[in-house]
């Protein structure tokens, strides 16, 4: 494994993690506590502070691998990733609005995109084998 995929790596473990607990954390106090006001807004976002630094971990990663080849296989997965994540949200967007009931947190949006991104490097990488 190359220099820049171990930073990766490295990285992604404790940001990743830290969602998670986060996630955990905020969903427990809201499930035992009234909580209301500026401090609800902001309890209630915290989980997400990690996906920023998450993004951050993939910008520097594309700046760090020096092998061209692999820049470029994880730069077009993760085109393909941001576009199918969009279509599906949006076509999701219209079964909500047409179909009374039905409803998907948004905070769906991100495990999807990784998902995505994950199946579309593989296709990609499958093409240039």
């Amino acid at each position: 494994m190359a220099q820049a995929q171990r930073q990766l790596r490295r990285r992604a473990i404790p940001i990743m993690s830290a969602y998670f607990v986060l996630f955990g954390i905020v969903d427990w106090v809201f499930s035992r506590h009234p909580i209301h006001g500026v401090v609800a807004y902001l309890l209630a976002v915290s989980p997400a502070l990690p996906l920023i630094a998450a993004i951050v971990i993939l910008g520097r990663y594309i700046r760090e691998e020096t092998d061209e080849f692999k820049r470029a296989v994880f730069v077009e997965a993760l085109l393909w990733a941001i576009g199918l994540t969009m279509v599906l949200t949006t076509a999701w967007g219209f079964i909500e609005m047409f179909i009374p009931g039905i409803h998907i947190p948004v905070l769906w949006v991100f495990p999807v995109f990784c998902v995505m991104a994950a199946a579309s490097k593989l296709f990609v990488r499958r093409r240039y084998q």
